[in-house]
């Protein structure tokens, strides 16, 4: 059986007439079940005046693999449903809130097998395997990227992996133009749909970093309009949040010098190491052990988010990935400002007496 929270709200929901006896279309649900490693998906139907979940698809990891990490589409506002590539073309953005990154490991043959799922059909849009990788495995999803860790264990060094997908259709330069509609692959909320028919295959595009240290934990930057550039957090063995600039983690970053289209487009020459600069560590000198839980909170101010550091301790900082683009520096000069302000307004003043007194004498003339 299902149950709404608030309870109020089940009998309203269970008569409704997208449910009434029929398979909702706007409800799906989906659980892990560790023991048996396997996804389930689920469909809400009316009982009468009971609600009850029906079994729409299920799907189970392979032997000898053990589900580790699930991560999911937070749903957060985006900013813009496409990118701007090189040569004007614009590639516009999978954005589907129902996908889900599963990551299973086997220990047995060293190896990290991440399907992404569609949580509402259960279609696997993209399935990754890497071998000599194994746990822990951390999973961090928005807009239409995945970024995760795992350990290699050769190497002894953590693996980022990062996730770009885009749709099939390219809008090219000359394709765009005020009698151009809204591309059928965007949504009126900028996300895809589940239940469409694509005859074109997404754009995935993948790519593997590392970092020298050990990641316990990942998170992503959110601000209130999503305009902000993300940042993606990782929380290290040592103790520290470095804040990895998303240009770093970009899929599509050349190999060797950029091309003239791919320096518009500000990709940078691809390099395997993640570097941890210092100025990027938010805890600044202090350390927070055996980090668990990193939260991010949008603001009023588009340009900053609140972060929360939970571990042993617990370590609270302001995040500006795009500095303050939306604040006036600490050396503004307000007495000038201030200053400069009233002068103008006397200026005006006079300016304007002047004006009618120039006016009346002219009318006595």
């Amino acid at each position: 059986s299902v149950h709404i929270v608030p309870k109020n709200l089940q009998s309203a929901f269970a008569t409704a007439e997208v449910t009434t006896g029929k398979l909702t279309d706007q409800l799906r649900v989906f659980t892990v079940d560790p023991e048996q490693e396997r996804i389930v998906g689920y469909g809400i139907i009316s009982m009468g005046a009971d609600l009850k979940a029906t079994e729409l698809w299920s799907m189970t990891v392979p032997n000898t693999y053990t589900i580790v990490a699930v991560g999911t589409h937070p749903n957060d506002p985006v900013n813009s449903p496409a990118r701007h590539v090189g040569g004007g073309s614009v590639m516009i953005k999978h954005i589907n809130p129902h996908l889900a990154a599963v990551a299973a490991v086997s220990e047995e043959s060293a190896t990290l097998l991440v399907s992404l799922i569609d949580t509402v059909t259960g279609k696997v849009v993209e399935r990754f395997v890497h071998k000599n990788c194994v746990g822990p495995v951390n999973i961090v999803h928005f807009e239409n990227n995945v970024i995760y860790t795992a350990s290699h264990v050769t190497y002894q060094r953590t693996e980022v992996f990062a996730v770009s997908i885009y749709e099939g259709t390219v809008l090219e330069k000359y394709e765009m133009n005020l009698w151009t509609g809204v591309p059928e692959t965007v949504g009126a909320d900028d996300s895809a749909s589940s239940f469409e028919v694509k005859t074109e295959k997404l754009i995935v595009s993948q790519r593997g970093f590392f970092m020298p240290h050990r990641v316990r934990t990942l998170a992503v930057s959110k601000t209130r309009q999503g305009i902000t550039e993300r940042a993606v957090l990782a929380g290290l063995e040592t103790g520290g949040v470095v804040s990895i600039d998303r240009r770093f983690l970009d899929p599509r970053r050349p190999i060797g010098t950029p091309t003239k289209q791919e320096a518009e487009e500000g990709l940078i020459a691809y390099f395997g190491e993640i570097p941890v600069i210092p100025q990027k560590i938010i805890t600044y000198l202090n350390e927070v052990q055996n980090i668990d839980t990193i939260l991010t909170i949008p603001t009023n101010l588009e340009s900053t988010c609140l972060v929360l550091i939970v571990g042993i301790d617990m370590f609270y900082a302001r995040l500006q990935p795009s500095l303050g683009f939306d604040l006036l520096a600490e050396e503004f000069n307000y007495a000038l400002l201030i200053m400069l302000t009233l002068g103008l307004c006397i200026g005006v003043w006079f300016m304007s007496r002047a004006l009618r007194q120039k006016r009346l004498a002219k009318k006595w003339k």
